[in-house]
């Protein structure tokens, strides 16, 4: 009898572990790991979603969308003080979400061919939490430390810019 009790502790735990982990953790502390199909949400607009309107394309602006959820790839590849260090790749293509580099004083967020450089490159800095979801900004790492945060339109061009409360808060979701 103790055994039995002790498997279903077991696999009661295991199970709890597994739901947990459908959230983003806010701590990178178990290292790198495998892509996360998820979708991200405006705090301030949670029926709109980040994505591109029509067929994705190079230099295409990311914005907030209604409808279905577009999907994004996140990878995390390295971590700043306990926070992930992340890509996001447009799921199904080979577009990142790329900080321009046009000009130095380029603020301009598009869709660019990923090519792992560090202006595709973004920290997240976790804000709280939402049912489903933690809430982060999501600020640029290309000078290998926090920088300005995402910051998307409903049309036009997605910046970076300072970041506010509210405002620059996402939601990100795993699937």
């Amino acid at each position: 009898m103790p055994r039995l009790l002790r498997r279903l502790a077991v696999i009661a735990a295991s199970l709890l572990l597994a739901t947990a982990t459908v959230v983003v953790p806010a701590s990178a502390s178990s290292g790198l790991m495998a892509p996360r199909i998820v979708y991200i949400k405006q705090k301030h607009s949670p029926t709109r979603h980040l994505g591109v309107l029509g067929f994705a394309e190079t230099r295409d602006p990311v914005n907030q969308l209604l409808g279905s959820e577009q999907l994004w790839e996140m990878n995390v590849v390295s971590t700043h003080q306990g926070a992930w260090v992340v890509t996001f790749k447009l799921y199904g293509s080979n577009l990142c979400l790329d900080k321009s580099l046009d000009t130095s004083t380029s603020n301009i967020v598009y869709l660019y061919t990923c090519l792992g450089t560090a202006n595709q490159r973004w920290l997240l800095q976790r804000t709280g939490s939402v049912t489903g979801a933690n809430l982060h900004y999501i600020r640029t790492y290309y000078q290998g430390t926090p920088g300005n945060c995402l910051r998307t339109y409903t049309t036009g061009n997605s910046i970076v810019g300072n970041c506010a409360d509210e405002l620059d808060e996402y939601a990100i979701y795993v699937i």
